[in-house]
């Protein structure tokens, strides 16, 4: 009992040593965020938790979903802000910077089309590096235009439903995600918003898992945007499932959007009500 609480009391303190970097030993404001040796060694020693293995035999049913995440929606503000990227420098990162600046830096190289979520033909790096950022001249001197995280507008994820038969419970993988917002390539319509491209989310996750999440609530008990996405901590709609219609979405088949949003709260009871369904019978 005793190593359990002191093992606890070692995590809580790494927890409150990452989400306040130094700011009650910094001598000067530019100190706070610079990590100590031992904080550096702790944080590179992480990695994000494992999926398990799954048997397909395991799979007792499945359903793949695609989901909107929309940005606007207060629930999903973590995902969003800060959109000033200079104010809070490396200590608190919007998910759109923490995805720009690895593609930028090339710790993720596959990208694939923003119209196919099957993850099959990817874009080239001139391809999805002019959807971030173009290069432009202002006053003789060339500067370089990027998508900031306030004109990106929502994300979009795939992700499947299965339920175990191993552990007998329903559950949840996301697969892969794409940011929704302005497009560079459409420079004559600022007011433009597309799916930019799709990321395969397993390519994201030991990027992701190192970045943090502000809670408002209690700044020293922050979760990275990983425990975020994997534990479904945001609110969505889902706007298409697998169907014989070549996966069509639900604005295809259903005009009015108050009916759209009936649509995707049935489809969402759905998948919702399998695991007590199988326990009814």
């Amino acid at each position: 009992m005793k190593k359990l609480l002191t093992t606890l009391l070692l995590v809580l303190g790494y927890a409150n040593l990452l989400a306040q970097s130094n700011i009650l030993n910094a001598d000067r404001p530019d100190e706070i965020g610079k990590k100590t040796e031992a904080q550096q060694i702790y944080d590179d020693a992480q990695s994000p938790l494992k999926h398990p293995f799954v048997q397909d035999k395991d799979v007792l049913w499945s359903k793949i979903v695609y989901e909107e995440i929309d940005l606007s929606q207060k629930f999903n503000f973590p995902l969003l802000f800060p959109t000033d990227d200079q104010l809070y420098a490396e200590e608190r990162k919007s998910l759109w910077r923490i995805i720009s600046e690895a593609i930028i830096s090339e710790k993720i190289n596959n990208v694939y089309v923003d119209n196919n979520a099957n993850f099959r033909e990817k874009l080239s790096q001139d391809q999805y590096l002019s959807r971030i950022e173009n290069r432009v001249v202002i006053n003789d001197r060339e500067a370089i235009d990027r998508v900031a995280s306030y004109q990106i507008t929502a994300y979009k994820i795939k992700g499947m439903w299965y339920f175990d038969k191993k552990f007998g419970e329903l559950r949840y993988r996301l697969l892969g995600i794409m940011p929704v917002g302005r497009d560079l390539l459409n420079e004559n319509d600022t007011d433009f918003k597309t799916g930019l491209f799709w990321l395969w989310y397993k390519d994201l996750r030991p990027i992701l898992h190192k970045e943090y999440v502000l809670d408002e609530r209690n700044n020293a008990n922050r979760i990275s945007f990983d425990q975020l996405l994997t534990s479904r901590r945001f609110t969505s709609r889902i706007y298409a499932v697998d169907n014989v219609y070549n996966d069509r979405g639900i604005d295809k088949y259903v005009d009015d959007p108050f009916l759209q949003l009936l649509e995707s709260e049935r489809l969402k009871n759905l998948i919702r009500d399998f695991e007590h369904d199988m326990w009814s019978y």
